[in-house]
């Protein structure tokens, strides 16, 4: 009953995944996924979610294929998108303000940073979102945006 998660790149290993997924009927996330955006559509009717490594900007071998491109496909063909960590946790700000720079909507990068991933695992009832009833830890920023690595920033995590 438990979802797979999948580290897959290529549009081959990704189909295979999707084949093996019918196949077996087992819930599936796609992890890194470089290539994910060219099979877009058929992620979104397969309900499969993806997550994009923030450490994998963008593709060497199609330079065209940026971080935001490859984005906005699988969000404009309906697929739930989250970003994960690359090599550190700076990464996803870094990347976050990327995306932002480039055009993407805040408020839907927000959500593929802290909705989304809590979606995808599972526990967003209880993480992910603020609310009555949610847990969590705060990091305050300050500057103009969370998504200025300039800025200085404090944590709070709860007792």
């Amino acid at each position: 009953k438990m979802g797979v998660r999948l580290e897959a790149f290529t549009v081959s290993a990704i189909r295979t995944a999707l084949e093996l997924q019918q196949e077996m009927g087992f819930s599936m996330v796609l992890v890194g996924a470089t290539q994910a955006h060219r099979l877009a559509e058929e992620l979104a009717a397969a309900d499969v979610p993806v997550i994009l490594s923030a450490g994998r900007m963008g593709n060497p071998d199609f330079p065209s294929e940026t971080l935001l491109s490859r984005w906005s496909t699988l969000k404009e063909a309906g697929v739930k998108v989250a970003l994960a960590s690359g090599r550190s946790g700076a990464d996803l700000l870094l990347a976050g303000g990327q995306l932002i720079s480039a055009g993407a909507n805040q408020t839907d990068v927000w959500h593929a940073l802290t909705t989304i991933p809590a979606q995808i695992l599972g526990i967003d009832q209880k993480f992910g979102s603020i609310g009555n009833g949610q847990s969590g830890s705060m990091i305050l920023f300050e500057g103009s945006s969370p998504f200025d690595l300039s800025a200085p920033f404090r944590a709070h995590k709860p007792r």
